[in-house]
C-alpha cells in the first residue's frame, strides 16, 4: 500500500500553475521530529516534504485558506513524475534537460489549529 500521513507546517507560500487538466498547486511540508542522541542530547531535525495536489476541491480549499506557516494535517501517497525542461539543454547530449520529482500526491488536506506554548488555553465547560 502506498499511503503516507504528515503533520507538519507549510514552507513558502503554495504555487499554483495551470496544467493541462486544469490548476495544481505545489508547497512543500516542513516535519520536525526530535530524538535523543547517544550522547544524550536531544537533537530537533527537520525533513521538507514537496507535495502536489491536483484535486480540484483541495486545491481550491489550500489557494483559500492556506499559507506559509500553516500547520496541517495531509494523506496521500508517494509519487515520481518526470518532464523535460525545455529551457535547459543537457551539455552533453544537446537535449533539453530531463528532471524527476519523487513528491507526495496530497488525497486529503486539514488545516491543524495551533496554539503557542504562552498562549492560555480555554477548557471545555
Amino acid at each position: 500500500m502506498n499511503q503516507v500521513e504528515i503533520m507538519g507546517n507549510i514552507g513558502k507560500t503554495p504555487e499554483f500553475i495551470m496544467g493541462s487538466t486544469g490548476e495544481f498547486t505545489s508547497f512543500s511540508v516542513a516535519v520536525n521530529s526530535e530524538y535523543t542522541n547517544g550522547e544524550g542530547v536531544k537533537v530537533q531535525h527537520t525533513e521538507w516534504m514537496p507535495c502536489v495536489c491536483f484535486i480540484p476541491g483541495i486545491v481550491k480549499f489550500i489557494k483559500e485558506n492556506v499559507t506559509s506557516g500553516n500547520a496541517v494535517y495531509l494523506k496521500g501517497a508517494i509519487s515520481t513524475r518526470s518532464y523535460t525542461q525545455d529551457h535547459v539543454m543537457n551539455t552533453t547530449t544537446n537535449e533539453p534537460h530531463k528532471q524527476s520529482k519523487t513528491e507526495i500526491r496530497v488525497t486529503h488536506l486539514h488545516k491543524v489549529a495551533t496554539v503557542k506554548k504562552d498562549e492560555p488555553v480555554d477548557e471545555p465547560a
